[in-house]
This record gives C-alpha cells, structure tokens and sequence, in this order.
C-alpha cells in the first residue's frame, strides 16, 4: 500500500509526497524533525461528504449570538507593581515648599541671586523632568518668575546707586569744547599782552605744598581731571580721576566742577580759583592754598 498523504504523528503536519510513500517505510517530518513509520495510522481520513456533515441547531446558533452581544471586554488594567509605584510617585511629584522659599529668598542677593536660582531651577527642570514632570515644570516656573522679578528691582537701584559714575563715563567720552576768548587782557611776566580764556589757563598740572602734605591737579583740555594727595602727617597717599567741567568764570576768577571716583567712590566737588597770574593760582575761599602751575 502507498500513500503520497499522511500527518506526522508527533507535531500533526500535513505531509505531501511527489512520490507515493510504501506504508512501513521511515521518513523524517520536515517541521519537527522527528523520523516515523507509515502506516495507516498516519494516512490522512478520506473528506467527508456534504450529507455527513453535521449542521448545529438553530437554538444553538442564537445562543451563541446572545453570549457574543451580551460580552463587554474587561477594563485595562496596569499591572498591580506598576500601580503600586505609580502611586507611590504620585505625591512626590509636587514641589516641595523648601525649594520655593529657597527661590523667592533669593532676592535678598542684589543682581547675582536671581542668576544663581535660574541656573539652579534649569539644571533641576532636567534632572526630574522624566520621572516629575509636575515638579520640574513648577520649579521652571518659579525660577524664571525669580529672575525676572529680581532683574526688574535691583537693576534700576544698580543705575540709581552708581549713577555718579555714569556721569563720569559720559563726560570723559566727550571732548571739551573749544575755550571762549575773553574781553580782557592779560600780560605774562616776560612777553608781549594776549588775550585767553580763563579755562584755557586752567589747562595744566598745579601743584601745592603746605605743612601737612603736598599734591597736585590735573586739568586736561579734553575734560579729564586728576587729583593727587600726599598727607605728611597720616602717611596716606590718595588718587582720584574723573572728569572736569566749566561752571563760569569772570575777571581773574573761574567756577569748575570735577566728579572723581577714587577708593572711596565717585565724588563731585565744585572749585572756584583766582588766578594771581598765569602761573599761580588760589582757592577764592582759602587765599592760603596756592597752586603752581608744573613747568
């Protein structure tokens, strides 16, 4: 006897033969495998006819509809570990009250500690970003509003506080008009009568000496002023430079106003000096204080 179908009967395969197989011969299944005999057993049952097929009742076939229409799929469930951390991260994932009085107690750092928070508030956005979305986008929040209160208080009292130096920062970065002539005239000790402004004679390093010290001043034509004290008595030496601007002026006399920042900060004084001649001037309020104009 030859078969050319049969099943295996170790994984059921359906095996198809070119060649008709005698039964009682070993063949190996191409899908497990696993070498058999063919016998009968294996051989494949001859197709059933259309009349010995069986048809279900109607009953049966309208309770299995009812069973199918009467089915509601169970609700998605997470695992119970993967709720059970999911509700432990839960309450976590708030900012914390420390870190927002940490942020808005920041401002008590003129300038520099709204910059320090932001920077801290990004570098803690990222870190929890994935595992507390809520919390890194509060402290995200919090920072950037920080900084951008901090930014709006302490900047214009940054301006207000320094606002002496500005006006020696504009000031040094204009140039000094040119001197106006006077309608007097002036003789020198040795050459011939000229006619010059009293602020083109107060050009120059003036230099004084007294008991307690000595010193000097030093007006620029482009409006740069430098002052310079030697105390004998203290042993304190003081160096200030800034800028020098012309106030008023009348017969022998000129009004100017210097603003000089040194160790002490910036500092305004107004001088009014009377020319005794082109070489030597005194303080019109101290005649005492006299000052030589440097060779």
């Amino acid at each position: 006897m030859f078969l050319s179908e049969f099943a295996c009967p170790s994984c059921g395969t359906l095996i198809q033969t070119a060649n008709p197989v005698q039964v009682g011969r070993q063949v190996q299944c191409y899908a497990c495998r696993t070498t058999f005999v063919v016998s009968k057993e294996t051989a494949l049952p001859p197709p059933q006819s259309p009349a010995s097929v069986q048809v279900p009742s109607s009953d049966l076939i309208h309770s299995a509809d009812q069973e199918e229409q009467d089915y509601e799929p169970a609700p998605l469930r997470l695992p119970q570990a993967r709720r059970l951390q999911r509700k432990r991260l839960r309450p976590r994932d708030k900012l914390e009250g420390l870190w927002i009085a940490i942020i808005w107690a920041s401002l008590a750092l003129p300038l520099l500690g709204s910059w320090i928070i932001v920077l801290l508030s990004s570098i803690m956005y990222y870190v929890w970003r994935k595992d507390y979305p809520k919390k890194a986008r509060s402290i995200n929040r919090h920072g950037w509003m920080a900084w951008l209160l901090g930014q709006l208080i302490w900047c214009p009292i940054w301006i207000i506080a320094n606002k002496d130096q500005w006006a020696v920062l504009a000031n040094s970065s204009k140039s000094e008009p040119a001197p106006t002539v006077s309608n007097r005239t002036n003789s020198s000790k040795s050459g011939p009568a000229r006619t010059v402004s009293n602020r083109a004679r107060l050009v120059g390093i003036w230099e004084w000496h007294d008991d307690n010290g000595n010193g000097i001043l030093e007006f620029r034509a482009g409006g740069h002023f430098r002052r310079e004290t030697n105390m004998t008595d203290t042993g304190s030496h003081e160096l200030s430079n800034g800028t020098w601007e012309f106030q008023s002026e009348s017969e022998e006399q000129i009004k100017v106003r210097t603003v000089a920042s040194g160790f002490g900060g910036p500092t305004a004084h107004v001088w009014n000096f009377v020319f005794l001649d082109d070489d030597t001037m005194a303080l019109a309020d101290r005649p005492e204080q006299v000052f030589h104009r440097r060779p």
